[in-house]
């Protein structure tokens, strides 16, 4: 589930992250949803899974196009928020959770700018990360898709 505003430049990593994803031949394979910004609607699409994959811009101290992965377990766990769709996101989380289905989630983000002008152009540097962000969603989708193995 890709998490962003398409309209903000860099924050839209996350929906234009499935539209990638999806080129790449991903739907066939796993349910690809562009979550937009977010918020309580969501909720219903969470119920009917065990692991979620969340692709989502950040700010942080890292510089621009700064990818990694988080396990999170709480609110806490998220990054800084970047704009409201973040508590939104914050919020569902929690509450799938008191409704007794949230997923186990993998959260990949990318750091950016505070200033986010509008437009759909990614800066330069988040640009330049977008292969590095698809890679990442890809270990983890492959890992989820392979076989249990039994010691």
């Amino acid at each position: 589930m890709g998490i962003g505003n398409i309209l903000l430049a860099d924050e839209g990593i996350g929906p234009k992250a499935v539209e990638l994803l999806e080129a790449k031949g991903w739907g066939a394979k796993v349910d690809l949803l562009d979550g937009g910004t977010g918020g309580f609607h969501l909720l219903g699409d969470l119920q009917d899974y065990r692991h979620l994959v969340l692709i989502d811009a950040t700010l942080d101290q890292n510089p621009p196009g700064f990818v990694r992965v988080i396990r999170p377990k709480f609110a806490q766990d998220y990054p800084p928020s970047l704009s409201a769709h973040d508590i939104g996101l914050k919020d569902l989380m929690d509450t799938a959770e008191l409704m007794g289905y949230k997923p186990d989630t993998h959260l990949v983000v990318m750091s950016v700018e505070l200033v986010q002008p509008v437009g759909m152009i990614f800066s330069p540097p988040v640009q330049a990360a977008m292969p590095q962000l698809l890679i990442e969603v890809e270990k983890i989708l492959a890992k989820l898709l392979a076989p249990a193995t039994v010691e």
